[in-house]
């Protein structure tokens, strides 16, 4: 205690040492005073000085370690300002406990207790808080062909066109991967000429190409009922051949028709009719978007046809869009989408009722800029509607390695982003700008012609894409290739966006 006031003033050492040096230089004042009274006043100031000095480096001297971080000279590290260390003449009396320190953890705590009573440090680690990781995306790794594994399935979709079928099984042949993706051509009928056709290129794949995948042929056991008219026979096809292809031959092995359980459970099937041509990069365009068709919820389909993919309007074979258009013509369906469709498929014109909201519930179909699929059909149950158009589309003749490109611009949100910034950057023109600009280079400037409503006046999106030479059908209010009601082509190698008024509007209210 203290004498004259009673409190803790010395209640430690540190404070003793700060107790003692002002009391000196009060004593040594006093002394002055009363020896010199008035006179030396000189040399009163300057021994008063010296001792103030005296008592300011003491303090410094008490409190110097706790002024400043200490510095860990084996970890190379600054310790924090809370860490105490005991000064010399305290070793012998107040124990240490030493305060490892890990170099390779940045945010060390420590927390202080009172070393006096405590006779320790206790320090406290806190581990670093791990860096939240981005969802794993379909669209951040790259697919191959041998995704396709055994769990996917190529169906031929054939009737009683022979000579139809023979080319399209001759490139299905000669660009099968043969390694994955067993084939089967389910045929509405039980025709010999179709059978030689399907025998000639079996033993080619088998023997010649030394395929050792599943090809088989296989009959629609309704084919002989009366229908009433090709639409409803096509349609029944249909939903018996991919009912079969999807079952699961482990849940039902004495009711798969596909020869005996030659396949194993199919999870995705590629749809292609008889009338179809395939492209040289056809089994690697799906098979490196299957894991994508498979995880992204967003997606319908994928699809290999482009309904605008006349040489005129097409630049980049790599490209692939985001469409709210099922084109059908070479498509790729998951299991997911069959589970749901299967019980309500209709009797007749089902890709009219794919088209449909109830069906496509604002899921999208990916499609190439050019086609991977070219249809030769001249006759049948469509009675070749379209064939004028269907003809002039290009098959694509380059082999694009999908599997070598970055597809994250697929990605829903990448796409909108990117899409909305195109529309809204592009030059606003009308059809006659084209028809008096040459053929540029620089693919770099996009352009915009705007349409107000689908159908009637000359600024209908009908009357615009017949001036343009466009496809101009529409089905379930969804131009055909559009996506939110914009038809993209390349015109002149000008990229072009033929955009709803109604988008524009949407767009101004989103910026304001």
């Amino acid at each position: 205690m203290c004498p004259c006031c009673g409190c803790n003033l010395i209640s430690n050492t540190k404070n003793f040492w700060v107790f003692a040096t002002f009391s000196c230089v009060d004593w040594i004042i006093r002394m002055i005073d009363t020896k010199w009274g008035q006179r030396f006043t000189f040399v009163k100031i300057f021994l008063v000085s010296i001792g103030i000095l005296l008592c300011v480096n003491v303090v410094m001297l008490v409190f110097h370690l706790d002024m400043y971080p200490q510095f860990d000279t084996n970890n190379n590290m600054s310790l924090p300002i809370e860490r105490k260390f005991v000064r010399s003449h305290l070793k012998d009396t107040i124990p240490t406990v030493p305060v490892p320190v890990q170099s390779k953890i940045p945010s060390i705590q420590q927390k202080k207790v009172d070393i006096i009573d405590s006779h320790k440090d206790e320090m406290e680690l806190v581990e670093p808080k791990p860096i939240p990781l981005k969802p794993s995306s379909p669209y951040d790794h790259s697919g191959s062909i041998q995704d396709f594994g055994l769990s996917s399935l190529l169906l031929i979709i054939a009737s009683n066109r022979p000579e139809y079928l023979s080319q399209n099984l001759a490139k299905v042949v000669e660009y099968h991967p043969c390694t994955v993706l067993p084939i089967v051509v389910s045929e509405d009928g039980n025709s010999p000429q179709v059978s030689t056709v399907v025998e000639k290129y079996k033993k080619e794949f088998h023997e010649t190409k030394g395929c050792k995948v599943p090809f088989l042929h296989v009959h629609h056991p309704g084919h002989h009922e009366p229908a009433q008219n090709g639409y409803f026979r096509l349609s029944r096809h249909f939903k018996w051949a991919l009912t079969n292809g999807f079952t699961d031959p482990n849940i039902a092995p004495n009711k798969h028709p596909f020869d005996d359980n030659a396949l194993g459970k199919v999870d995705r099937i590629i749809i292609l009719e008889e009338d179809l041509l395939i492209a040289t990069d056809f089994f690697n365009f799906f098979g490196v978007f299957s894991h994508i068709l498979d995880e992204d919820t967003s997606l319908l389909c994928i699809s290999a046809w482009n309904d605008n993919g006349f040489s005129k309007f097409i630049h980049d074979a790599s490209s692939i869009y985001r469409s709210d258009f099922f084109p059908g013509l070479g498509w790729m369906m998951p299991r997911r989408i069959w589970n749901e469709l299967e019980p309500k498929w209709p009797r007749a014109y089902w890709d009219d009722w794919m088209r449909e909201p109830p069906q496509r519930k604002d899921r999208h179909t990916l499609r190439p800029e050019v086609s991977r699929t070219f249809h030769i059909g001249s006759h049948g149950v469509s009675n070749a509607e379209f064939s004028d158009y269907m003809h002039k589309i290009k098959l694509n003749d380059q082999y694009i390695h999908f599997e070598h490109l970055d597809m994250a611009y697929l990605r829903q949100e990448e796409w909108d982003n990117k899409y909305e910034l195109d529309i809204h950057n592009a030059q606003k023109v009308t059809t006659n700008f084209f028809s008096s600009s040459p053929d540029t280079t620089n693919t770099t400037i996009q352009y915009k012609i705007m349409y107000q409503g689908l159908n009637g006046g000359p600024d209908s999106f009908v009357s615009i894409a017949r001036r343009l030479g466009i496809m101009e059908n529409i089905k379930a209010n969804v131009p055909r290739t559009a996506y939110k009601g914009i038809v993209t082509v390349w015109i002149k190698n000008m990229k072009v966006h033929i955009v709803p008024e109604s988008y524009m509007i949407v767009e101004h209210k989103k910026l304001t």
